[in-house]
């Protein structure tokens, strides 16, 4: 995500901070540490996209296809757990403010029901009434995105549960100077492609249909898409979510007092005395020069 995304990820989470506060929403159900939970995973997988995005398109020492097919799978995993972590936190976040109106966090049997047909819909359901009634900005982009989306999950599931992307794929042709020189190879295609390591990809080409039996796949250049391009819309995507979904929680979830700022050393307004997933206690310090504490999970 670029910067602008990253800032409104930090301020929706120190929104749902904020609203957990018994002068808020309180923390029924623990929903805080759902929230958090899904916040942090779908960091977390962020982070892992752009460490293997790295590793396969970067020319270093010790790799092999085999290594390459393990970067374009976790990639693409990243992609979907990112997507499936987002619909988890913000489901939470709707259980403070009008629970009949998302899936239960304290139900075992709707916890294994969220998934992003619950903000975008699917072919047999129809979108939870939450999404447009709080964060109607963030699901109509979804709705714009559902063929993104659908590409990220698709590819996810053949590469998990079929077989390997990266024969569809174009290497790099432009190894820096004396790379093969340090590794003892002489200017020879054939003992450094025999000898050497694998380099790195270029481009990995996706099916648009990645499902279709592999003698059906069509050939045309608009059959396909790259990972590339894949995890570019993907980083301009959470960003906008992120941007439109703090957005629609400020104009439609009323809160009490000031927003709790967590990092970047923000006025203090509300300080922070702890705040893990599981023990969250914050000191206000109201304007009014009042005082008090109060605790949640």
């Amino acid at each position: 995500m670029d910067t602008i995304g990253v800032q409104a990820a930090e301020d929706l989470d120190d929104f749902a901070l904020t609203a957990c506060q018994a002068s808020n929403l309180g923390n029924v159900g623990n929903w805080f540490l759902n929230f958090r939970g899904g916040y942090f995973g779908l960091m977390s997988r962020i982070q892992g996209l752009g460490r293997h995005s790295g590793s396969l398109h970067t020319w270093k020492m010790g790799t092999s296809f085999q290594m390459h097919e393990h970067d374009i799978a976790v990639m693409l995993f990243c992609m979907d757990s990112a997507i499936e972590c987002f619909v988890f936190m913000a489901n939470a976040l709707g259980n403070a403010v009008e629970a009949s109106a998302f899936r239960d966090i304290k139900s075992e049997k709707d916890l294994r029901r969220i998934s992003p047909a619950d903000i975008i819909g699917s072919k047999t359901s129809k979108p939870l009434p939450g999404y447009r009634k709080f964060f109607p900005e963030m699901q109509e982009y979804w709705l714009s995105k559902a063929e993104l989306l659908r590409l990220i999950f698709e590819n996810h599931d053949v590469t998990k549960h079929r077989q390997q992307v990266s024969l569809n794929a174009t290497s790099r042709l432009d190894p820096p100077p004396g790379f093969f020189k340090s590794l003892g190879l002489p200017d020879d295609p054939l003992i450094r492609a025999l000898h050497g390591p694998a380099p790195p990809m270029a481009e990995v080409r996706l099916p648009r249909n990645p499902k279709l039996p592999n003698d059906e796949k069509p050939n045309s250049s608009d059959a396909w898409t790259t990972l590339e391009a894949m995890e570019k819309e993907f980083h301009e995507f959470f960003s906008k979510t992120f941007c439109l979904t703090v957005g629609d929680a400020k104009r439609t979830i009323h809160l009490n007092g000031p927003i709790i700022r967590q990092r970047h050393n923000q006025p203090k307004i509300g300080t922070v005395v702890s705040a893990t997933p599981r023990t969250i206690r914050v000191r206000w310090t109201p304007q009014t020069g009042e005082s008090s504490e109060s605790s949640g999970l």
